[in-house]
């Protein structure tokens, strides 16, 4: 493992945003919806098109999705502007995901 020390957050995702395939969000805390606010933002201007996976352990990611079908319904994000993002049960099923969006 390499350990790579940063200065500060926005260096961290800065650093994030250029060297990930995917990002690959966990159930977690403000630090973490804060990180996927951002991944999304990134999408939505066209500056990331890379999977975004939440790994629903636990369903925890239900009320998210659910707030996004709102968000979608009252016209503030588009369907289309959601399509990188996609709902793992697992984090089995998120490696056999992610092996089949790499596979060569």
């Amino acid at each position: 493992m390499t350990y790579i020390d940063v200065p500060d957050m926005d260096t961290r995702k800065r650093m994030m945003f250029e060297q990930a395939d995917a990002f690959v969000f966990l159930p977690g805390g403000m630090g973490t919806l804060e990180e996927l606010g951002q991944v999304m933002s990134w999408t939505k201007l066209g500056y990331y098109e890379k999977p975004i996976i939440l790994v629903n352990i636990a369903g925890f990611w239900d009320d998210m999705v659910a707030w996004f079908e709102t968000a979608i319904d009252a016209e503030f994000v588009t369907r289309e502007g959601l399509s990188h993002l996609a709902l793992m049960p697992s984090v089995a099923e998120t490696f056999t995901y992610l092996e089949g969006e790499f596979e060569e």
